[in-house]
C-alpha cells in the first residue's frame, strides 16, 4: 500500500511532473494524488497550459554582441573589490574597536586611577597637613609677624 502525498508536496513537484523529470515511485505517487485531488489536478492543468503557450512563443535570436558583453562583465566581476567595500572589512573594524574598549575596561579595573578633586571642591586633608600649610604660609607672608586668626577647619571652601 502506497502512502498518499500531501497537496503541498505534490504542488512542489508539479512542474517537474509536467516536464517529465520525476521517476519511479515519485511519479506514481503524484499521478495517484492527481487522480484523487481536483484542486491539484486543476493546478497541474494550468501548468501544462502555460508550458504549451511558452513553447508556442516565437524564438528570438540573441544580440550578436551578447557573448562579448557577458565576457566583459565577468572580467569586471573578477577585479578585486577595494578593501573598504569588502563585506568583512566593517566587521573587522567593529571587532578591533570592541577589543580596544575591552582592553581599556580590563586595564581600568586592574589599575584604578587616583581620585582627583573636582574643580571647586576642597581636597580632604588631615590636621597634620594643615599645620604644615600654616607654617609654610607664615614663613612666606610679608606680614608673618602679624597673625590673623583664620579657621581652616571649615570645609565649605568654594561652596
Amino acid at each position: 500500500m502506497e502512502v498518499m502525498m500531501s497537496c503541498a508536496k505534490v504542488r512542489n513537484l508539479l512542474s517537474a511532473y509536467v516536464d517529465g523529470e520525476l521517476e519511479g515511485r515519485e511519479m506514481a505517487a503524484v499521478r495517484a494524488h492527481l487522480q484523487m485531488c481536483p484542486s491539484c489536478c486543476a493546478e497541474c492543468d494550468e501548468i501544462r497550459s502555460i508550458r504549451e503557450k511558452l513553447h508556442r512563443l516565437p524564438q528570438k535570436a540573441a544580440p550578436p554582441d551578447l557573448l562579448d558583453r557577458i565576457k566583459t562583465r565577468l572580467q569586471e566581476a573578477d577585479e578585486p573589490i577595494p578593501q573598504r567595500l569588502q563585506p568583512g572589512f566593517a566587521a573587522t573594524v567593529v571587532m578591533a574597536a570592541a577589543a580596544v574598549l575591552g582592553a581599556f575596561a580590563v586595564y581600568s579595573v586592574m589599575h584604578p586611577s587616583q581620585e582627583y578633586p573636582i574643580a571647586g571642591e576642597a581636597p580632604a586633608v588631615n590636621g597634620s597637613q594643615l599645620d604644615g600649610v600654616r607654617d609654610f604660609e607664615r614663613s612666606r607672608s610679608p606680614f608673618s609677624s602679624h597673625s590673623i586668626p583664620v579657621s581652616l577647619d571649615d570645609h565649605s571652601w568654594g561652596r
